[in-house]
């Protein structure tokens, strides 16, 4: 009988396999089987939808880990902003690098910093925005 360490497995092979759906799919199993998911169940989720296009069903995803008691990590965070960016979303890309601040007391890291600085160089034409990201990013001492 698979129990939540195959389940999660499952899940992270349908993220990267760009199977947001799948991986949706596998969470309803579990549940109707009684098994309970997991942080590792729901930052699969959210990489899987993020990664896939799917931010909006991500950030549905992040709601339901934080109701159920889980606390998003740095690398939950980067997930969603990655997704945001590739979507278009910097308003949500730019609250995640807030949210990783705020609530795993990390720090944004240069790579997350660069990320949105391209993004809204290219995506966006916004090269005010990117300047503003990297006096912020200078002002932490990242290098």
């Amino acid at each position: 009988t698979p129990n939540v360490v195959v389940y999660n497995a499952l899940i992270r092979a349908c993220s990267r396999c760009g199977m947001p759906e799948a991986a949706m799919d596998a969470l309803m199993e579990m549940k109707e089987k009684g098994i309970l998911p997991n942080f590792n169940t729901y930052a699969g989720l959210v990489e899987a939808n993020a990664l896939n296009h799917r931010t909006e069903d991500a950030l549905r995803v992040l709601e339901d880990m934080r109701s159920v008691g889980f606390q998003p990590n740095t690398d939950v965070y980067w997930h969603l902003m990655l997704g945001a960016c590739e979507d278009s979303l910097m308003s949500v890309a730019s609250d995640m690098s807030v949210e990783i601040k705020l609530h795993t007391y990390g720090t944004v890291d240069i790579g997350m910093y660069v990320t949105l600085i391209i993004a809204f160089v290219t995506k966006f034409d916004k090269p005010q925005k990117a300047l503003e990201m990297m006096r912020d990013m200078v002002s932490q001492d990242l290098k």
